[in-house]
């Protein structure tokens, strides 16, 4: 973050030597407050300490930096505590871990919980910090320690980062709980590689730190949504840790001077625990990655088949259409079209081709299955009704050729052996369909 984040101006220099001492030890009952989980009364004590050195020395003096450390880590434990589902709370046992910040090089905290913040810290107004933290409600609580986390981060990095490499480390590892705790996770990435870097700058590569960052970047990376990368995270944190119990056991065979063996094999028993815990966090990730790849490769074999068969679906029409029209080039028959929906009102007379009177096939041509009979030439002659014997097929219906009047008495003869013709409309405008759509019958003439 910019330098200017966090307050700025200069102390009076005028606060009581006696309020000064004082102020040192809130601090330390502040400490003690976290490592007995009582975060509101640690907050409180840290928050009057920040106030005491910042108006002696300066907001962004060098005396102030662990203040701001520390009430942010306290901020941040309070946020966690009241956010855990599980009612944890922050982890015991913190002293025991090297290194440290600001005054206290012995005591340091890891805040252990991870998820990371969503909203970039503002600039921090320490004469509103009382009534955020009054406030409820876990975001207020993780702005206001980002803000103050990033303000001692701004002092330590203008100090040197080589005089403040382990305060360093330790404020961007908070940075990055913070981030996880409001579900950022690229931000929580980028502290928590920034915290691992300053950590391999002073610590052995077997430093249970090591794994604990590790295993926090891991987790940003699987819920960032980037399985792949967070498996290689756990696998360092386990490689780190397997370190560890190497180291622990041999101390146990042969214990030097002044080790306390109750100890050894305490923290040997504890790394051996949370490595099988790791070894299965392996085992789950490389499960989803397999998932993921099989879900892939499903989905490239449907696309294929979709593929293929539209594919397919396009060339065999083609084929067909290709197929008719060199085995029938001389079937001219012009495709009948559907005239579609005609009428008035609401109802409608739906206009379907009428099937017409068909000559049945010479028996001595032959057609290939599923192809129109090659239709005849008609003459001149045939189309006015001249042929011999020949119907032609006129609009809807058919109609007979003419023929030769007949003697009055050949006509009942005919009129006996006279088949029923068929109308000479089409069906859909014969008188009894008409009035079914328009409600009214034609007058006969």
């Amino acid at each position: 973050m910019a330098d200017e984040a966090g307050p700025s101006g200069g102390g009076t220099g005028t606060v009581p030597q006696e309020k000064l001492e004082e102020a040192s030890a809130q601090f330390e009952r502040g400490i003690q407050c976290i490592r007995t989980n009582d975060l509101e009364q640690a907050v409180q004590l840290f928050s009057e300490v920040l106030q005491v050195r910042t108006q002696h020395h300066g907001e962004l003096a060098p005396e102030c930096a662990s203040a701001y450390y520390r009430y942010g880590a306290a901020l941040l434990y309070q946020a966690q505590d009241s956010g855990d589902v599980f009612g944890a709370g922050v982890k015991e046992g913190e002293e025991e871990e090297e290194g440290g910040a600001g005054e206290d090089e012995d005591d340091k905290e890891n805040g252990g919980k991870g998820k990371a913040p969503a909203a970039a810290p503002a600039e921090g107004n320490e004469e509103d910090e009382e009534a955020e933290e009054s406030g409820d409600g876990g975001g207020s609580d993780l702005q206001l320690a980002w803000e103050n986390l990033e303000t001692a981060k701004v002092i330590w990095q203008r100090e040197g980062e080589g005089k403040n490499v382990q305060q360093l480390a330790d404020v961007h590892g908070l940075l990055g709980d913070v981030a996880m705790e409001s579900d950022d996770f690229a931000t929580a990435l980028t502290e928590l590689d920034a915290a691992l870097g300053y950590l391999q700058q002073f610590v052995e590569e077997d430093d249970r730190r090591i794994a604990e960052v590790q295993y926090k970047r891991c987790c940003a990376l699987q819920f960032g949504g980037e399985v792949e990368k967070a498996l290689p995270a756990v696998q360092a944190a386990c490689e780190c840790l397997s370190k560890r119990r190497e180291v622990l056991l041999r101390k146990l065979a042969a214990p030097g001077e002044g080790d306390d063996a109750e100890k050894i094999k305490a923290e040997s028993e504890d790394v051996a625990a949370l490595l099988e815990d790791l070894k299965e966090k392996v085992l789950e990730l490389q499960d989803l990655i397999s998932q993921n790849a099989d879900t892939k490769n499903m989905l490239k074999g449907a696309f294929a088949q979709l593929a293929a068969a539209g594919g397919g679906g396009a060339a065999q029409p083609a084929a067909a259409a290709s197929g008719a029209g060199a085995a029938a080039p001389a079937a001219e028959a012009p495709a009948v079209k559907n005239l579609g929906v005609v009428g008035r009102g609401t109802k409608r007379i739906n206009l379907q081709p009428v099937q017409t009177n068909v000559p049945a096939p010479d028996p001595g041509t032959t057609a290939a299955a599923g192809e129109p009979a090659a239709k005849k030439k008609r003459s001149l002659e045939d189309l006015m009704g001249g042929s011999e014997g020949g119907e032609t097929t006129i609009g809807f219906g058919s109609s007979a050729a003419p023929a030769a009047p007949a003697t009055k008495a050949e006509e009942p003869a005919k009129e006996a052996a006279k088949p029923a013709e068929a109308p000479a409309v089409p069906a859909f405008l014969q008188a009894a369909n008409v009035a079914a759509v328009y409600g009214s019958t034609p007058e006969q003439k």
